[in-house]
């Protein structure tokens, strides 16, 4: 409510809330005050519950054939080869991931963990298909 910008989030899950409910967003638990013009309005809460944030890429299928195509790109840029335009462009991000960490790759599966202002970070990259992701993504949580 003071006019700082927190982020962004999925239109879809705010669309479901109504002013006073509470949920988790970057670490902090805030009270929904009111939505306008594509913005939420929100104060911290009282309360430390509140429903968790939803984004719709749970809903978009990641195939184990596109995984595995994505881990085998991962695997070319390991070895320095950026064969298609899209990984030339991603480049820089790869070189940047490959210095504080490694790239996910066959056989290779990325837990990565960190504190922040916000709170404790944990992050999985197990490139296996939606329902992996989504059982994997049920059971950490």
């Amino acid at each position: 409510m003071t006019g700082g910008r927190i982020g962004t989030m999925e239109e879809l899950f705010i669309s479901r809330l109504k002013p006073g409910d509470v949920f988790t967003f970057g670490g902090r638990t805030l009270e929904l005050i009111r939505v306008r013009d594509m913005t939420a309005y929100v104060k911290r809460a009282t309360s430390s519950r509140g429903a968790m944030p939803q984004w719709a890429g749970n809903k978009m299928p990641l195939s184990s054939e596109l995984a595995d195509a994505a881990l085998v790109m991962l695997a070319r840029a390991s070895d320095g080869r950026y064969d298609e335009p899209e990984m030339r462009a991603l480049k820089p991000l790869l070189d940047l991931q490959t210095k504080w960490s490694v790239l996910p790759g066959p056989g290779v599966l990325v837990l990565e963990s960190m504190r922040s202002r916000e709170g404790h970070h944990f992050f999985c990259y197990p490139f296996a298909g939606r329902m992996a992701h989504i059982g994997l993504g049920s059971l950490i949580g």
